[in-house]
């Protein structure tokens, strides 16, 4: 690499950084690769301060040597590093999925703990032409062959790949001429992997013009236009779309049917996913044929994606389902219930928040009864789906009905514990973490 190349991609992974994370500490994602290794020798010349972590998921028994090697480049650098050991013995399943859920599960609570403004990742442009590649063969849309994105927000963190532009071998370059030593992953060369037999099958493709760089730019041309299709769901959601008052959101069924399918389709993903949280929207064709067996009267209620869609007149009903949701211990600070609600909280210990339920429900309303308890304004008009969504204020936290202290959407407190609680719904099909639609493929 001549001194100009070298300080081209100096400049190109600063200015990446500096666009989408100007302020604050950066993590880095470190496997001890050649990739991750040339992310943090990169970030450590940008001049912000950098903190690392390396995953170590006990699969391999070279990996705790890997994480040792990262931490003492780490060490002769003055860079804070962490190796994050996690269990995948029960995982069962797909062990390569169960292994990546995991790996960002704990970098995510490891940027959380330390308050990073983004954490690195260090994909290059083989990877992102190899990702294409694979979504191609499972007959993926425009949203899986626009390829992985350059940012994501995802599980409360900032996640950068500012690396996609720059192929593997520009890295190793790059690491050779600052005589930085990188380990190789076994796992590269075992042709068991989907994707090496795809990294395999590009080299055959190469000489028909299916190389690596048009694959990039295949990817950057459908993620512009995944974004024209986006903003056309953007525009119908902000026609046809209400959040009511207690979280549940109203579609207006003439008008969606009477839409673009791709723009209906994606229209319900967005809202599934914002009230689910999920990572993954369903398929295209499984919220089309939920839509139109409520539309068409053949279904009356359809349970998709950890919600609940039903009809009402004109309109599609949809709500979170209550069983689909997880209780939080509640603490003084600001709480988030199911990435939506916010609870706020007395300094009281032990309380949980968690769904109101159907036996909940039923408690509450007993409960009301006999202690003559007025409902507060259109709780007793809103649907029964909704008001089982809510959350409701417990002593324990299996949200026994039986330990049921407070329903602060109704105006329901049973126990001068939890008089204080406020419950506030979400105004809009925002998340804190800004679900976008990702291609499951």
């Amino acid at each position: 690499m001549t001194a100009t190349e070298l300080q081209a991609l100096e400049q190109a992974f600063r200015a990446a950084i500096a666009r989408h994370a100007p302020v604050g500490p950066i993590g880095v994602a470190v496997s001890g690769g050649g990739d991750s290794m040339a992310l943090l020798s990169l970030a450590h010349r940008c001049g912000r301060l950098v903190q690392a972590a390396t995953v170590n998921h006990g699969l391999r028994a070279a990996a705790a040597d890997e994480a040792a090697m990262v931490e003492q480049f780490c060490a002769a650098r003055n860079i804070a590093h962490r190796t994050l050991t996690i269990d995948l013995s029960q995982s069962g399943g797909n062990l390569s999925a169960s292994a990546r859920d995991a790996r960002y599960e704990a970098l995510a609570a490891w940027a959380c703990e330390n308050s990073l403004s983004a954490v690195l990742l260090g994909h290059t442009a083989d990877d992102q032409a190899e990702t294409v590649l694979m979504r191609l063969s499972r007959a993926a849309g425009v949203d899986g062959l626009s390829g992985m994105a350059p940012e994501r927000q995802w599980m409360g963190v900032l996640w950068l790949r500012p690396l996609l532009d720059q192929p593997r071998e520009t890295l190793r370059l790059w690491l050779t001429e600052q005589d930085i030593s990188w380990v190789e992953d076994p796992t590269n060369d075992d042709h068991a992997y989907h994707r090496v037999q795809i990294r395999a099958a590009l080299d055959v493709l190469e000489p028909l013009g299916v190389t690596r760089a048009n694959l990039v730019q295949t990817a950057r041309h459908l993620a512009r236009q995944r974004q024209v299709l986006d903003d056309a769901r953007i525009g119908l959601g902000e026609k046809i779309v209400a959040v009511g008052a207690l979280g549940e959101v109203r579609v207006e069924l003439p008008a969606l049917t009477a839409a673009l399918p791709e723009t209906a389709a994606r229209l319900m993903a967005h809202i599934l996913q914002s009230l689910s949280g999920q990572p993954y929207r369903p398929g295209f064709e499984t919220i089309e044929n939920a839509v139109g067996a409520i539309a068409s009267g053949r279904s009356s209620t359809n349970s998709l994606a950890g919600c609940l869609l039903t009809a009402e007149t004109d309109q599609i009903l949809i709500f979170r389902e209550p069983g689909r949701t997880s209780a939080i211990e509640l603490s003084p600070e600001p709480n988030l219930w199911d990435g939506r609600w916010q609870v706020s909280a007395s300094s009281a210990p032990g309380l949980w928040a968690g769904a109101l339920g159907k036996p909940g429900l039923a408690a509450a309303t007993a409960k009301a009864r006999k202690l003559g308890l007025i409902a507060a304004a259109d709780w007793d008009e809103a649907h029964l789906y909704t008001r089982r969504a809510v959350p409701a204020i417990y002593s324990d936290q299996a949200c026994d009905p039986g330990a049921l202290l407070a329903v602060p959407s109704a105006g329901f407190f049973f126990d001068p514990i939890a008089s204080m609680i406020t419950a506030i719904p979400p105004d809009s099909l925002s998340r804190p973490d800004q679900v976008r639609q990702h291609a499951k493929e």
